[in-house]
């Protein structure tokens, strides 16, 4: 994901990208006063937990805002991370393509319609080398479902598949007695998600602190 955003932001105009780090908590002394010394208008993490706790410092010196497109934090990082937004503008980010924060919005919206009248489920499918299970993704959706319709305890619904090779895919499951409803959701490229984030960065970039994820940037849009 980092390698992507990283290419697309280059070649993205109204971007300046003023520095990739791979790993902050391997930069020399040197090396990460001069990456503190820049002047970003956004940082951008996609690193493993507890990475983004680093990108938050960095954040927090800068005085910008700081997306997290991380998944599978713990909820020690993500309760730090969530106390910081009161001091720094904060968007959090399990997944940031454009798509599926429509796809969670049309998700949400046939948990009201139906209520009581389906039994929901997600199944969803990453390549296998992807450390967290559920996706973040899944969880995302789940917990929005959840909050529309306590009963579906969507949470409790979710398949995960791990396949070489396979391309990250979100199914969601509306399951009546004579019928059914699929809402599918893949991604052929992380350019998609890379694309999200750049849309997300250049949304948030100038907002007061406080808490944001990707519904805040399509309902805008």
């Amino acid at each position: 994901m980092g390698s992507s955003v990283v290419s697309l932001a280059q070649e993205t105009q109204g971007f300046e990208l003023l520095a990739a780090v791979r790993r902050l908590d391997r930069l020399s002394a040197t090396e990460y006063a001069e990456i503190a010394s820049l002047t970003p208008d956004v940082v951008l993490d996609f690193t493993i937990d507890p990475g983004p706790i680093s990108g938050l410092e960095l954040a927090e010196k800068f005085g910008c805002p700081f997306l997290v497109g991380t998944t599978g934090m713990s909820q020690q990082t993500t309760e730090k991370l969530v106390l910081a937004s009161n001091r720094v503008p904060l968007l959090l980010a399990p997944n940031t393509s454009i798509m599926v924060a429509r796809m969670r919005q049309l998700v949400t919206m046939a948990a009201a319609v139906f209520q009581d009248q389906t039994s929901i489920s997600i199944e969803e499918t990453h390549r296998s080398t992807k450390r967290d299970a559920p996706s973040g993704t899944a969880l995302d959706l789940a917990a929005a479902i959840d909050a529309i319709n306590p009963k579906a305890r969507a949470h409790d619904h979710i398949k995960s598949n791990r396949l070489e090779g396979a391309s990250p895919s979100h199914e969601i499951r509306f399951e009546a007695p004579e019928e059914n409803l699929k809402i599918f959701h893949n991604a052929r490229s992380n350019m998609a998600y890379a694309r999200g984030a750049l849309a997300a960065a250049r949304w948030i970039a100038g907002r007061p602190p406080g808490c944001y994820s990707m519904d805040d940037v399509v309902s805008s849009a």
